[in-house]
């Protein structure tokens, strides 16, 4: 026949406790466990409420990205990362659907495509202009962006003339360029001027497969691009 437990436990007086704390002071390899084990109880507390403001507070993301060596994007801006040509930069502004301002003061014009005017002097504002333009701010404003040229680095307005990324692995490849993307969404249409001709029949391509779609400019314009 079992039998029940006997009830070990009992309340501490005040002065048993103070008896029991000097005794465990007296002990190091005690007094060691303790402070581990509090410290180890306070690190993780610190570590979840640092996470919790970390993922609630943007411009903190962005400021602990930077000093990390992050982008906005949260990749790696690293020169050893860097292919030949890439230059790395931030966008400032949003001039139009294919044009943007950088941290440096540079404008920089989107090569091979041309979107609908909204800020040209002497010229009313165009069909499908504002959307390029907010297809573009959505795109590209405030974040860190990768730029490659063609032949011709300037045009005679001393813009840049560039291919604008927002990941750095598709830098090699045009066809994923925000350019490309103006076109392939219908806010823009194929414009090429010599000597940068390297990636006309790229864009050709995706400019006939948006005419074919019958979407943006091409679907909401009746006349498309005419001045």
């Amino acid at each position: 026949m079992s039998k029940t437990p006997k009830k070990i436990t009992k309340n501490l007086s005040e002065k048993q406790i103070l008896k029991i704390i000097r005794k465990l002071e007296k002990n190091p390899t005690a007094m060691k466990i303790i402070n581990s084990s509090y410290a180890k109880i306070f690190f993780t507390v610190s570590l979840i409420v640092v996470s919790i403001v970390v993922l609630t507070n943007p411009d903190i993301q962005n400021g602990l990205a930077r000093m990390l060596g992050l982008n906005t994007n949260y990749e790696t801006i690293s020169e050893r990362n860097m292919a030949d040509g890439v230059e790395v930069a931030k966008v400032v502004e949003v001039v139009d659907g294919d044009t943007v301002e950088l941290e440096n003061g540079d404008r920089v014009r989107y090569l091979n495509v041309d979107t609908p005017e909204t800020k040209k002097p002497g010229t009313s504002v165009k069909c499908y202009g504002p959307e390029a333009s907010q297809f573009n701010k959505k795109s590209v404003e405030g974040k860190t962006v990768y730029l490659t040229a063609d032949k011709s680095p300037t045009d005679r307005y001393d813009r840049l003339l560039r291919f604008v990324f927002t990941s750095l692995k598709d830098t090699n490849d045009v066809t994923k360029s925000v350019n490309a993307e103006l076109i392939r969404q219908g806010y823009g249409k194929v414009m090429v001027y010599s000597p940068n001709k390297t990636f006309e029949a790229d864009f050709r391509k995706i400019e006939k497969e948006a005419i074919e779609k019958n979407i943006g400019v091409w679907k909401n314009c009746p006349k498309p691009f005419e001045e």
